[in-house]
């Protein structure tokens, strides 16, 4: 039984190596990128044109500093606004972008800031009456979300639409759903 175990392992592992060759990351160009890259501020400081991308950099810096109340709240804030993007963008392979923006921070930095870090995400959601007042002062996202549109399959074969959104897609609507469904709040 144990020989057999070991047969299997090795025949997937050398049958991984010798099957696939190489491989390529193929980036198109856009993809999460940060056009307007914001430095560790209050989130009142933020405004609508921040994509998550943009937003990101923000918490890194603030985690950085080592001032985790703001990075918790730009955090909350960025997850929001990529939550708010996978409702728009058409390409559903696109909607991994600010998963990956989150897991390019996470990877980023060591356990004990991690830790702070999450400590004070899971802070402002669970008591999120200020969180949301100040995400709904800030507004729903007001830029084209080219950094999520580019990381998409879309991007290399063709979009589905001329721009990449959802056609006949509703930003209020959408805007108070991802408030009520991903945050949270209430009215």
């Amino acid at each position: 039984m144990d020989q057999k175990i070991i047969f299997y392992f090795l025949f997937s592992i050398f049958s991984f190596q010798f099957s696939y060759g190489d491989i390529i990351n193929y980036e198109a160009k856009g993809n999460l990128e940060s056009k307007m890259p914001i430095n560790c501020v209050d989130i009142n400081k933020v405004n609508n044109f921040n994509t998550p991308a943009d937003i990101f950099v923000g918490v890194s810096d603030c985690v950085n500093n080592e001032r985790y109340q703001e990075a918790g709240k730009l955090l909350v804030l960025a997850t929001t606004y990529g939550n708010y993007d996978t409702r728009r963008v058409e390409d559903r392979t696109a909607h991994q972008a600010s998963p990956v923006l989150f897991k390019q921070l996470v990877t980023s930095i060591d356990e004990d800031r991690r830790k702070k870090l999450f400590t004070e995400f899971k802070n402002e959601v669970s008591n999120n009456k200020n969180i949301c007042a100040s995400i709904k002062k800030l507004g729903k996202p007001n830029y084209y979300p080219a950094y999520m549109i580019q990381h998409g399959m879309g991007a290399f074969l063709g979009k589905k639409s001329k721009d990449g959104l959802v056609s006949n897609f509703d930003p209020e609507y959408a805007w108070e759903n991802t408030l009520k469904e991903f945050l949270n709040c209430t009215n």
